[in-house]
């Protein structure tokens, strides 16, 4: 539920911030860290729609979905061809 921004962390391009994860700037601010896990752990509604959307977001991306996602786009470009 908190990871490093996209500067460090590519998936967190595809993450929205406060939604799907607390991003952090910088990996090595350990203040802001702690600040992310403590505001984790005392607010009960955050931790529960983040480990939600943490869990929707990891679903959405098995590589089985993503293959069947790619395979449709391909028969569609190849429906499109004919």
């Amino acid at each position: 539920v908190v990871v490093s921004s996209a500067r460090y962390c590519g998936i967190a391009a595809l993450l929205r911030a406060g939604q799907d994860a607390l991003v952090l700037e910088d990996p090595h601010d350990q203040a802001a860290m702690a600040f992310a896990l403590l505001r984790v752990k005392q607010e009960p509604a955050l931790e529960t729609s983040l480990r939600a959307a943490g869990l929707a977001f990891a679903q959405d991306h098995q590589w089985a979905a993503l293959a069947q996602r790619q395979s449709a786009l391909y028969q569609q470009l190849a429906i499109q061809q004919l």
